[in-house]
């Protein structure tokens, strides 16, 4: 009863500061609730019936995780930070608003990640690499290696722990699961100035390397002790790097070999996506279900993600310390060198206030065709000196600290059609996600999926989906609409909005159980803050079931609190219905009675019109981002403010945070059909 109070206390906070525009409740109710009681991580953990898997490294963890997540949605139910909030307070957030979650996915900073292996008794633990990093903050690398080694060590045996064999630091913690790269093709010539882990861990010479691939990550033996790099149980063989657009391997495990195409380039995202692999595979995953689900992964914000901008294309590479910087460079050179830049250094705590770090950055290799820097951040000044001694003339050095005047500069000197590429480190990459820098001029591409097209598409569905579409587009946004049909899955987190429409009887009788199937994944993308909209037909159905007009029982996914009974009479006319989003006005054929639960929230308050059941007054329902109504005609052209409600909650959905608030339309046509419309509901009566 006391967690039970204490999780509502936290909860409420979360919602208090997601409604003042604190933030995204994610780590203030997890602060709450360890001040109520500090034991509460541990009590979270222990109610996820298949456990907490963690991963952690300095670079590649929220990549890794995020893989992660995509590998294994299928199987569990997932409580996944996938916000980035890492701390222990994120964690406890993360377990905090995770009802229904199985298993529980965990990405954790580097300095918080004893405590947290010590809360959650993790069933598997993923240690990515060591690399230098925030040196203020973390202190040496050694220090970072002995608190792990300390916290593995106290670990109970049943803990699988997935070790990165490459990096000498990781791969000495323990026995468990080692994964690396063995493809001497890609590597360096020659082991990097900056790698941090040279020197052997048990008697200090340093080691030959028959391969150095990323940092001092790669096939290592010492001349003296012989400690080597451990055996390898997962392994990334013949390897392909696809300059700026992808990269491809084969991952050798035990139980076999398979060919992993990957829609990300770089060789740390092979690395990140070997440590995916090996974690799921060690959760239970099949080698078939980890091809599929890296298949199908795309970047997380600003590690290499491609945003549209005013017709041009910004490239995000976050880079925060040497050797992830490296290979952003490295990937960038092997691909399309860029001829402008926009760099941004700041210093805050999230970044490591020691800027030192950009001095054993080897940006030297860009400047070949390199024609403009723009440095920006509270440290541009510093960030201009580093190119200036690197060898840039200073005429090719633009200085400007506010990132959104660094940014249009940078989109000035920048062609149409052509990429402008942007290294921005932490908290500089967070106002880009938080939009404070991009605002309304960048395009996001919104995830739509519309279930069973081919069966439920009576009401005129095209006509919603097509309003969907040009309302995302006239804001500069991409609408991508998958069909998901009988045999497609549905993957929470792989959609942003979804969209179920209306069908006759018999075609809901096709699709009912198939529906009902899937409506754990349906459910838990809807929790996790996908939109979705559902019209007549698929309205009934995502309730807890509908008895047809024959008497024929249909299974329901249970997500809306409502149950439908077919009546004897349909219900035909237009409707004008008084909601918390405005007057929205359609029209309304169906047969089904529905009735909402005790405390439900409908759509609206029925103006003129028979609603759900023409008794109650009310229609259609409400919960979290989903709506389901019976109006069609189809419903969003003249009510686009639905439309604009919804796609904001499918933007969030697709960054992360909050619904993204949408500039204004010109909505003349729209306003005069939906007045028409609510003059023929007035007309022929009905309640008020």
């Amino acid at each position: 009863m006391r967690l039970a109070a204490e999780i509502a206390a936290a909860r409420a906070v979360a919602g208090l500061s997601r409604l003042v525009g604190a933030g995204a409740g994610m780590t203030v109710p997890g602060k709450l609730l360890s001040k109520l009681d500090p034991g509460a991580i541990d009590k979270l953990a222990a109610r996820l019936p298949a456990g907490t898997a963690v991963v952690s490294a300095t670079n590649g963890k929220t990549t890794t995780s995020a893989m992660a997540a995509e590998i294994l949605r299928p199987r569990f139910r997932l409580a996944h930070n996938r916000s980035g909030a890492n701390l222990v307070s994120g964690v406890a957030s993360t377990l905090l608003a995770s009802d229904g979650a199985e298993l529980g996915l965990l990405e954790v900073d580097e300095g918080a990640l004893p405590e947290v292996m010590r809360r959650v008794r993790p069933r598997a633990v993923l240690l990515g690499n060591l690399f230098r990093d925030q040196l203020d903050r973390y202190g040496e690398l050694e220090l970072i290696a002995e608190r792990w080694r300390a916290a593995v060590d106290a670990l109970p045996q049943t803990t699988t722990v997935v070790l990165n064999a490459d990096d000498p630091q990781v791969g000495s913690l323990g026995s468990g699961v080692h994964y690396g790269l063995d493809d001497p093709s890609v590597a360096r010539p020659s082991l990097q100035h900056a790698a941090d882990s040279k020197y052997c861990v048990r008697c200090g010479t340093p080691y030959d390397y028959a391969a150095a691939y990323v940092g001092h990550l790669g096939d290592y033996r010492c001349p003296k002790c012989g400690h080597a790099r451990p055996h390898l149980q997962v392994a990334a063989r013949a390897i392909e790097l696809h300059g700026l657009e992808r990269a491809a391997f084969d991952l050798v495990t035990p139980d076999g070999t398979r060919r992993v195409e990957l829609a990300l380039p770089g060789l740390y995202n092979v690395y990140n996506a070997l440590g995916a692999a090996a974690l799921a595979r060690a959760l239970g995953a099949t080698l078939d279900e980890i091809v599929v689900g890296l298949g199908r992964f795309s970047a997380a914000f600003g590690r290499f993600e491609r945003i549209p901008v005013d017709g041009k294309h910004l490239l995000l590479l976050l880079i925060k310390n040497p050797a992830g910087a490296n290979e952003a460079i490295r990937t960038l050179v092997e691909g399309r060198p860029p001829r402008v830049v926009v760099v941004a250094l700041n210093d805050a705590i999230a970044d490591g206030r020691d800027v030192s770090w950009i001095w054993d950055v080897d940006f030297e290799p860009l400047l070949d065709g390199l024609q403009r820097v723009v440095a920006t951040g509270g440290r541009a000044a510093e960030l201009a000196l580093r190119f200036k001694y690197g060898g840039l003339d200073d005429d090719a050095i633009d200085v400007e600290p506010e990132l959104e005047r660094a940014l249009d500069r940078g989109l000035a000197l920048t062609s149409a059609g052509e990429e402008l590429v942007v290294l921005p480190t932490y908290t500089a990459m967070l106002a880009f996600q938080r939009e404070e820098v991009l605002g309304a001029r960048s395009m996001t591409r919104i995830r739509v999926g519309h279930l069973y097209p081919d069966y439920l598409n009576i009401y005129a569905d095209r006509g919603n989906i097509a309003v969907f579409a040009r309302r995302a587009a006239w804001r500069g946004h991409e609408l991508v609409v998958d069909g998901l049909g009988l045999d497609e899955a549905i993957v929470p987190g792989a959609h942003d909005l979804y969209y179920v429409g209306g069908g006759q009887d018999r075609e809901q009788f096709l699709v009912a159980e198939n529906l009902a199937a899937k409506a754990a994944p349906l459910i838990e993308a809807v929790s996790a803050g996908a939109a979705l909209l559902a019209v007549c037909g698929g309205y009934q159905l995502l309730g807890r079931g509908y008895r047809g007009f024959h008497g024929e029982d249909m299974p329901g996914v249970g997500l809306f609190p409502l149950e439908t009974v077919a009546g004897d009479t349909r219900m035909i006319g237009d409707v004008l219905l008084e909601t918390e989003l405005g007057p929205v006005a359609g029209f309304e054929n169906h047969a089904g009675r529905t009735k909402l639960d005790a405390g439900a929230t409908p759509l609206g308050r029925v103006v003129a019109g028979f609603g759900n059941d023409g008794e109650s007054g009310f229609e259609g329902c409400r919960l979290q981002r989903a709506i389901g109504t019976y109006l069609h005609g189809p419903l969003l052209p003249r009510n686009p403010q639905l439309a604009d409600w919804l796609l904001a909650q499918a933007l969030g959905h697709r960054t992360g945070g909050e619904p993204t608030e949408l500039a204004p339309l010109p909505d003349e046509l729209e306003t005069q059909a939906r007045r028409v419309s609510a003059e023929r509901a007035h007309a022929r009566g009905g309640r008020s």
